[in-house]
């Protein structure tokens, strides 16, 4: 669970990293696809736990969150451990590796502490950045490029200590995943989707942001209302009213989902989004107006959309009644318009265009 740091409203990042892939199935999915392939096939993926946070340096400062698995190896009693570490600022820390290399320090000083009778022998700690930049990871990944070497001297250099990060940028796609159910697959999926959105949200067409509707309803149906509403709670309070992103997502929203989200607005205000609205009044109103402005161009385009169709229905010979044409000039939802006009393309009745006539 979130600690009192993440539970602020304006802090969403270190609160969903934390309660998805503090689920053993989700951090499996998150790790297989960062894990290189050679690794992650000698690792057990149904023992997966999540260490003690005393295991947790606490020198770790706002604006990350961190978690520590342990994954048995396959027939073997020994297990490694996975460092992974949420950086969502939106510029990436240059002093990453040095940073890490402490934090590894920490773990180790604490493992061997908790087990004196132990061989003395370390565990295997991979340290991975779940990386929530604006302009992608552009700092170090290794220690030895920290050095401030000449050049001439840096080409020949072997560094007594090195370390290598391994960078998993959120907006990646994942891979399909055999070992996952599709349920949870989509839910590491919409957790990385909207962690990049965040940044980039413009980068993601409409038809994208649709799909991820789709994803909310697999969510929601295979593992409940909790982790649908986890996802939500992100929705609300990291992105800014009116904003593009949000606005199409709601659009594209069954009567169900949108319960969940007004819940958790709701929920939001209570925890402390009320006083940051009213922080930044103006800037939210500048925003309201612009989708205000946004919905009057977009009901623009679904009323041609509908004029279209219904003279692609006329040119093919399909009658339209009274009741139907005023049901398609009504409509604003332009994702069925479409869907409609593709339909009446080929179709040889109304009843093939918009389903059973009442």
């Amino acid at each position: 669970m979130a600690d009192a740091e993440d539970e602020k409203p304006r802090n969403p990042h270190d609160r969903l990293a934390r309660r998805i892939l503090s689920n053993p199935e989700a951090a499996g999915v998150e790790l297989r696809h960062v894990l290189p392939e050679r690794l992650a096939r000698q690792l057990d993926f149904g023992d997966v736990r999540i260490e003690p946070e005393s295991f947790i340096d606490p020198r770790l400062k706002e604006g990350r969150s961190d978690i520590l698995y342990s994954i048995a190896f396959r027939g073997s009693d020994r297990r490694a451990l996975i460092y992974v570490l949420l950086e969502h600022q939106s510029t990436p820390d240059p002093l990453m590796p040095w940073r890490m290399l402490q934090y590894l320090l920490w773990i180790w000083q604490r493992y061997l502490a908790a087990h004196p009778d132990r061989p003395h022998k370390l565990p295997l700690i991979i340290p991975v950045v779940l990386a929530q930049c604006e302009h992608g990871w552009t700092a170090p990944s290794r220690l030895s490029e920290l050095f401030d070497l000449p050049d001439e001297i840096a080409e020949d250099f072997v560094s007594p200590v090195e370390l290598t990060l391994t960078i998993d940028e959120v907006d990646e796609a994942i891979e399909p995943d055999p070992h996952a159910r599709p349920e949870v697959l989509a839910l590491v999926r919409l957790m990385r989707w909207l962690m990049a959105a965040h940044h980039h949200g413009d980068r993601f067409t409409e038809d994208q942001i649709i799909t991820m509707t789709a994803l909310f309803r697999t969510v929601n149906h295979g593992l409940g209302v909790e982790a649908s509403c986890t996802l939500w709670y992100y929705v609300v309070s990291a992105f800014e009213p009116g904003s593009r992103f949000r606005r199409i997502l709601l659009d594209g929203i069954d009567e169900e989902q949108r319960g969940m989200h007004d819940s958790m607005m709701r929920k939001w205000l209570a925890e402390g989004g009320r006083e940051w609205l009213a922080e930044h009044e103006e800037e939210v109103l500048e925003l309201v107006r612009q989708e205000e402005r946004e919905e009057g161009r977009k009901e623009g385009r679904a009323a041609a959309r509908a004029e279209m169709l219904l003279e692609l229905l006329a040119q093919r010979g399909l009658a339209v009644s009274s009741t139907l044409r005023a049901c398609v000039l009504e409509t604003t939802d332009e994702v069925r318009l479409q869907h409609w006009f593709q339909r009446a393309i080929t179709a040889d009745s109304i009843e093939a265009v918009f389903g059973r006539v009442r």
